[in-house]
């Protein structure tokens, strides 16, 4: 593998040394290998589209309006309750999390399975 980069370094001095016009892109890329054209042009059907959706739309964050200065915005009904239970959900999933049962009911059976079956128990292995 470093032989062969350092074959392609060797081969690409000269070119290097003779300018950035003679190492296009074209010339590194494989012959059967083509790149993307680009976008396609726009017909007048979209660009008529997009701009009675720049209408509707006034570019604001879900469409609101900010108020006038010195007013404050008024929420809706949603929004007084929804960080408190938002942040009651999370709490009550690190609750439940955390305290989850370090082993789980087939570690147990199998625990009870070797111990009537004679093994020793695993002690390097309990946490």
């Amino acid at each position: 593998l470093f032989g062969r980069l350092l074959l392609l370094v060797v081969r690409a001095r000269p070119m290097l040394a003779r300018g950035a016009k003679s190492l296009r892109a074209s010339s590194l890329r494989p012959a059967g290998l083509r790149l993307a054209s680009g976008v396609p042009a726009r017909t007048p059907e979209q660009t008529e589209h997009l701009e009675k959706l720049a209408e509707e739309h006034n570019g604001f964050l879900f469409g609101e309006v900010p108020p006038p200065p010195g007013e404050k915005r008024k929420k809706e009904d949603w929004e007084y309750y929804y960080p408190p239970l938002m942040t009651s959900a999370l709490a009550l999933f690190l609750f439940t999390w955390l305290n989850q049962p370090l082993s789980s009911v087939e570690d147990e059976a199998m625990e009870e399975a070797k111990r009537r079956m004679g093994f020793e128990p695993d002690v390097h292995f309990k946490q």
